[in-house]
């Protein structure tokens, strides 16, 4: 049937059910002023019906709108798919990059793209039920993370997935619990499984970071894998090849562990480590600038340049807490204070970070004389304010190490 034929029926029909209301409301007003019991009585029932048709009419107003929106929505895809030379998920996709003010519009284009197999557009509309909207401290889409796994789902079934997005972040929220159906695994390493699962899913597509997630459950022998750091370090280099910055940062971490391991002193690991730690903070991340710090202290202590790399040392913790807050900057700090301590005891004004402008710059009005002892207690209030059931083993032997070293000095 002709869409206009259908509109117009139904502007018919509100029309007659308008003027039937008004009709009803004269004639109640006259049967009130009569005082008629029985005409009241008959005034309720007629009150009932109206409101009724007002219901109707109401309901009918917004299905006419409806159907326009969709019309619109339709020509509007079709125009803007003839005009780009693209299907009609990426016209919906386009659409709905026009509607950053009108957070519901944005989302109804989205999910049309999606219907009409747009990877792209259901990973958006995932994403943004994922994080939620906040606009000018206001909810504009609550977070619904059961939402975005059922995209994710979505795209996995209908083979959406060319990229292995949506395996990956399957993957994430079963290791990390975030959805009901992981909750409702209570043994934590039946969540590893399925996380595994999904990993290896979006490895066969090329998607560095499940190579990065795999590392990790290779490295540590977790969801029914068993422990393998050549496997671990395989992925971490893959996942490197990818340009993923959080496996800089691991694979960093697994040649220094190696470097600190090793019966037997092996300054390439140290060297792995380091290069790994350099790219990372390239992107300036804020654990790669701690990590590097601590590359840089190990080095003063064993090469004869010890004042060179007592400063890149420096320069490191300095970059990582500058900009945030959190347990990587907290334990810059500390180790901050140990190295100038270290600057100190050898005797050297070369290598004596308390008369480097750059560091005295960085530690702008101490409450403390000591800059070491200054150190200590910015990263000590930094930890303080941090939930320590995230700091993990191995921040949280800093924050008691920290601890001991401040109630030896104070």
């Amino acid at each position: 049937m002709d869409k206009d034929k259908i509109y117009k029926g139904i502007k018919i029909a509100a029309s007659l059910i308008a003027t039937t209301i008004i009709s009803t409301i004269i004639g109640n007003a006259i049967n009130f002023l009569q005082e008629d019991a029985s005409r009241i009585v008959y005034t309720v029932v007629i009150d009932v019906l109206a409101l009724l048709c007002c219901a109707i009419c109401v309901k009918l107003y917004y299905l006419n709108k409806e159907l326009k929106d969709v019309n619109n929505s339709l020509h509007e895809s079709n125009k803007v798919s003839s005009e780009f030379g693209v299907g009609k998920g990426d016209a919906y996709l386009l659409m709905s990059l026009t509607q950053n003010l009108n957070e519901p519009l944005k989302i109804k284009y989205l999910e049309k793209a999606k219907e009409e197999g747009s990877e792209l557009a259901s990973l958006i509309l995932a994403n943004l039920y994922s994080s939620g909207i906040e606009k000018d401290k206001k909810i504009a889409l609550e977070q619904n993370r059961e939402q975005a796994a059922d995209i994710y789902l979505y795209m996995i079934k209908k083979g959406l997935d060319n990229h292995g997005v949506a395996n990956w972040q399957m993957g994430y929220y079963y290791e990390n619990d975030l959805i009901k159906a992981a909750r409702r695994l209570t043994d934590n390493n039946a969540r590893y499984k399925k996380a595994v699962k999904y990993y290896n899913e979006s490895d066969k597509k090329g998607f560095g970071k499940a190579n990065n997630s795999l590392a990790i459950y290779y490295r540590k022998g977790l969801g029914g894998v068993k422990e393998n750091l050549m496997e671990a370090e395989k992925n971490y280099m893959k996942a490197c090849d990818y340009g993923d910055v959080y496996a800089f940062v691991n694979y960093g971490h697994l040649s220094l562990q190696q470097y600190e391991g090793a019966k037997i002193l092996d300054i390439r690991l140290l060297t792995s480590a380091e290069e790994s730690f350099k790219v990372a903070s390239e992107y300036d991340n804020n654990e790669a600038y701690y990590q590097l710090g601590q590359v840089y202290s190990i080095r003063a202590k064993m090469e004869t340049n010890k004042s060179d790399y007592i400063r890149d040392a420096a320069y490191s913790y300095i970059q990582a807490f500058s900009k945030v807050n959190n347990m990587y900057s907290a334990s810059a700090y500390y180790q901050f204070g140990k190295l100038i301590t270290f600057s100190r005891s050898l005797g050297d004004d070369a290598a004596d970070l308390t008369k480097d402008s750059k560091v005295t710059d960085a530690l702008k009005n101490p409450k403390f004389e000591d800059l070491a002892i200054e150190c200590l207690m910015r990263a000590y209030d930094q930890f303080e304010k941090i939930d320590k059931s995230r700091l993990g083993y191995k921040y949280g032997l800093v924050y008691d190490e920290l601890k001991e070293s401040i109630s030896k000095c104070l």
